[in-house]
């Protein structure tokens, strides 16, 4: 996958004046797919909004999908202090068509979706390399954003997707 053809999937965060951590973390997240061959990365916040994001989603909608990831991961949190363990570092899911690697970064996650089915020694040690260089950019583009604990700046493509999708949902459920 060449660096043209790498789409973004739309951000919970408005690069502040500074864009240098979401530039930063963005380049990684391409050199990482280039890498790794990986469809999509997306590290999204405890609350489910996509900070930042490389790839080519298909058909995946990454608003669902980090809301579900955040979640998931969040979750598994829980299951690790009911064994003893302060976190499960790494998560990875095989189906019969994608894989789906988590890893925490920086109070967010890592989530990455591969085509095919992957093994954890495939994909681990890459995917705890780019965790581990993220750590830097996504703290600064936390920090960057923060303002009480709230983003500042949010991308009005992505409250649009948000409301679309809330609308989809209650429509259906009803």
């Amino acid at each position: 996958m060449s660096n043209e053809s790498v789409r973004l999937a739309s951000s919970a965060i408005t690069p502040a004046e500074d864009p240098g951590p979401y530039r930063d973390a963005q380049e990684l997240l391409m050199r990482f797919l280039v890498a790794s061959g990986a469809q999509i990365s997306l590290v999204i916040d405890p609350a489910g909004r996509v900070l930042v994001a490389a790839g080519d989603p298909g058909k995946l909608d990454p608003t669902g999908f980090a809301s579900v990831c955040a979640a998931h991961f969040e979750a598994n949190l829980q299951l690790a202090s009911l064994v003893g363990e302060p976190e499960f570092r790494t998560l990875l899911h095989q189906g019969e068509h994608s894989s789906i690697y988590l890893a925490g970064v920086a109070g967010s996650v890592l989530a990455v979706v591969y085509e095919g089915t992957r093994r954890l020694e495939e994909i681990g040690p890459i995917g705890n390399s780019i965790a581990i260089r993220l750590e830097s950019p996504i703290r600064d583009l936390i920090s960057d954003n923060a303002g009480n604990g709230k983003v500042k700046s949010l991308d009005p493509n992505w409250v649009n997707a948000v409301e679309k999708e809330i609308e989809r949902v209650f429509s259906e459920g009803v």
